[in-house]
C-alpha cells in the first residue's frame, strides 16, 4: 500500500520486490479530498515525507489538471502492473481499508 509518490512512481521498486515473489500486490492509496483545489488564491503544499515545499493555484482548472495527473499516474502504474504480473489496485482512502484489501484480494484471485 502506497501513494506511489516515490521517483519513477516507485516502479522499479516493485519490479524488483516482483523478482523476490511468487505474487506481489500494490494498492494506490488515494485520497480524493486532495485533488480538491477549490478556493480563491494560492495554496501552500508541504510533504511530511520529503519536507518539499510549494505553492498552487487553486480553483476549477487547477482541481481538472489534478484529476488528469491522477488519472494518468493510475493508468501508468496499471500498464506497468499487468507487464509485470502485480496485481494493482486503487483505494480510494476514504472507505475502509479492510473492505478495499478484500475486495482486492477477492477481484486479484479471480483474475
Amino acid at each position: 500500500m502506497s501513494d506511489f509518490q516515490g521517483p519513477a512512481e516507485l516502479r522499479p521498486d516493485l519490479a524488483a520486490l516482483r523478482e523476490r515473489c511468487v505474487l506481489l500486490h500494490a494498492l494506490l492509496v488515494h485520497d480524493p479530498g486532495e485533488l480538491r483545489l477549490d478556493g480563491a488564491g494560492p495554496v501552500e503544499l508541504y510533504d511530511v515525507e520529503s519536507g518539499d515545499q510549494m505553492t498552487s493555484a487553486t480553483g476549477a482548472q487547477a482541481a481538472a489538471l489534478a484529476e488528469a495527473a491522477h488519472a494518468a499516474r493510475v493508468q501508468r502504474l496499471r500498464r506497468f502492473a499487468v507487464r509485470s504480473d502485480i496485481a494493482f489496485g486503487d483505494w480510494d482512502a476514504t472507505r475502509p481499508w479492510q473492505r478495499a484489501l478484500i475486495e482486492h484480494l477477492a477481484g486479484a484471485r479471480g483474475a
